[in-house]
């Protein structure tokens, strides 16, 4: 479906007669979507950084993913994978936009590098 969604073909069907005579019917077939693609996301890795005195709610970063599926198929929902707990405090991930926040607080002192895996889902 994602290299051809729709085929069209024209049939001809021709008697045996003297004359001879036919007949043409043209036949429209529309192929349909599985879910046969993963989500790609549109980079390897995100990088950023926020300030230590940062306010809540401020904008980290936006993830983006694709899916080459239709419909359903290609929506996608974000997830954080296997994040530790304490991040879940610090960090808040939109899971229809991709948008990433500042959940939390974040301290220089006590980690100067965040790395969160995020996951993209589709239907």
């Amino acid at each position: 479906r994602e290299s051809e969604p729709k085929i069209s073909l024209k049939l001809i069907a021709a008697d045996g007669g003297t004359p001879p005579r036919s007949g043409t019917v043209n036949i429209d077939i529309t192929v349909l979507d599985v879910n046969d693609n993963p989500p790609i996301f549109n980079q390897s890795l995100y990088r950023t950084a926020v300030s230590e005195n940062a306010l809540r709610g401020t904008y980290i970063t936006t993830i983006n993913a694709t899916d080459a599926d239709f419909g359903s198929n290609s929506i996608i929902t974000y997830r954080f994978s296997n994040m530790k707990e304490q991040l879940t405090d610090i960090f808040a991930l939109d899971e229809v936009t991709g948008i990433i926040t500042l959940k939390g607080e974040v301290d220089y002192e006590k980690d100067r590098k965040y790395e969160i895996v995020i996951e993209a889902v589709d239907q």
